[in-house]
């Protein structure tokens, strides 16, 4: 797929629907165990693809295109959109969003491309990175310990900062690694199976891991267990892969994943105010609507030069 690692992509797409899935209005259990590893992996995955050997102004430049780019045409239709569901004004929902929090997943896009900068800034060696990671995943922890809550996410900055620099010390070669052990499938499975008890376990016992909302603690513990979680998705999406037609949709989905991050909350919202008791019609609606943009979407060319 174009140099691409398809069982990342389909990792993507997996991570992403869970998304769709948490926002939802899913059980509280099953919203739990999502978010004890969905977005973690998006840092974790960012990490590993991203490459820092430029120069600091050449790596800003593709990071301002690659993500505030589309960050910001998507958080236009967000203002939009929530204005005229709410009936806010546009300024008083624009100052609510820098003051607290933006409610959509689109938080994790300015937290990303702010870690990513600390991401170049840290000195190459591997011992570097990862003892940066454990000390900026402990400054997000103190920040919600003496609830110090940042404007737009930034109280999470240090864990998702922890999680793309944990990414990076792995690299393409541990991921192409964890994807070769695939071929031993009683292995995967029962790796598998146990990742997923061991990550139900801390999502039941401390609940709700929420990067956006700087819900977090004990961080340690919620930082394994979404590590765990991230190689269970990645071991999952190489059993997936032996099936191409499961495989080229989900790997598509991971590609379009801005698409999910940008609108999937707008399109809920606006499905539930008709079919909110109607659960299967309703997810039904909402991912009919959502390929249908990213089908109509990836036919312009200006959408690939904004990497919409």
């Amino acid at each position: 797929m174009n140099g691409r690692i398809e069982e990342i992509d389909i990792a993507k797409g997996i991570c992403i629907l869970l998304m769709v899935v948490g926002h939802s209005g899913a059980p509280k259990s099953v919203i739990y165990y999502i978010y004890a590893f969905h977005m973690p992996f998006f840092f974790f995955v960012s990490g590993i693809t991203t490459t820092i050997d430029k120069p600091f102004l050449q790596f800003l430049k593709g990071k301002l295109n690659g993500l505030v780019v589309p960050f910001l045409f998507y958080y236009v239709i967000y203002l939009l959109s929530y204005s005229a569901l709410y009936h806010r004004e546009i300024l008083e929902q624009l100052q609510q969003d820098f003051q607290t929090h933006i409610r959509m997943a689109l938080w994790f896009v300015p937290i990303l491309f702010f870690a990513q900068i600390i991401n170049w800034i840290i000195p190459r060696e591997r011992y570097m990175v990862v003892t940066s990671a454990i000390i900026l995943a402990a400054i997000s922890s103190v920040l919600c310990l003496e609830k110090i809550d940042l404007p737009w996410s930034l109280s999470g900055l240090g864990f998702a900062s922890a999680f793309v620099l944990l990414g990076r010390s792995i690299g393409l070669g541990g991921a192409k690694y964890i994807i070769d052990q695939s071929s031993n499938i009683i292995k995967v499975v029962v790796s598998i199976v146990v990742a997923a008890i061991v990550v139900y376990y801390i999502s039941y016992r401390y609940q709700k891991f929420d990067l956006g909302y700087d819900w977090v603690e004990p961080g340690m513990i919620r930082m394994a267990g979404a590590l765990i979680g991230i190689t269970m998705v990645l071991l999952i999406s190489c059993l997936l892969e032996r099936w191409k037609m499961i495989s080229h949709f989900l790997a598509y989905t991971g590609i379009n994943t801005f698409v999910f991050i940008g609108l999937s909350q707008i399109v809920l919202k606006v499905v539930n105010l008709y079919l909110y008791d109607f659960l299967l019609l309703k997810y039904a609606v909402v991912f009919a609507v959502l390929y249908t943009i990213i089908y109509f979407k990836n036919k312009l060319p200006i959408a690939k030069r904004l990497r919409l």
